[in-house]
């Protein structure tokens, strides 16, 4: 019937906090590819900054959800198809990165990290983002079961499981979880 391009994940952080009046640059890769394209007018209409590695053997991170649903119906998800790079960067776009990343963080009041295990933060920016937290940034921190990686974190947003595997405690209640 039809698509639509939708900021997702960190994207989707990042045009939020603009639609609510902070100056914004978003930092990440993006594929020089038609996604990566897209990405980067949706980015513009919402007057967030882009500050995007670009690399061509890098394809733009993109899921596509099927839905099913007629007119008169609720419209589920019955599928999701992951797209993108996994593994290491190529080592000049991880250097890059880690630039783009240290030049963004200079004047910012806040970094806010969206780390779902793509590849794309390695350790020398997760480097950057922790030395700028260590000297009183405001990190903030959602990484699907990684948050061990970002010691020093001003929050960090787990999930139930996360949690759970982070601290070792059960998180059964809502006692269990203010616990852990």
């Amino acid at each position: 019937e039809g698509s639509e391009v939708r900021l997702g994940g960190g994207a989707n952080a990042a045009h939020n906090a603009a639609a609510l009046g902070a100056k914004v640059t978003a930092v990440g890769m993006l594929g020089d590819d038609e996604m990566g394209r897209a990405l980067k007018e949706k980015f513009r209409a919402a007057k967030v900054s882009v500050q995007a590695v670009l690399h061509p053997e890098v394809p733009t991170e993109t899921k596509t959800r099927v839905l099913a649903g007629g007119v008169s119906t609720m419209r589920q998800q019955m599928l999701r198809i992951d797209r993108g790079a996994r593994g290491r960067l190529p080592s000049p776009a991880r250097a890059t990165l880690a630039r783009r990343v240290r030049a963004a963080l200079r004047g910012a009041d806040v970094a806010l990290v969206s780390d779902y295990g793509a590849g794309v933060l390695d350790e020398e920016t997760r480097g950057e983002l922790l030395a700028w937290a260590k000297v009183g940034g405001t990190l903030v921190v959602d990484a699907r079961f990684a948050l061990g990686r970002y010691p020093g974190a001003t929050v960090a947003k787990p999930n139930e499981p996360e949690l759970a595997a982070l601290t070792g405690l059960p998180v059964r209640t809502d006692d269990e979880v203010l616990r852990a």
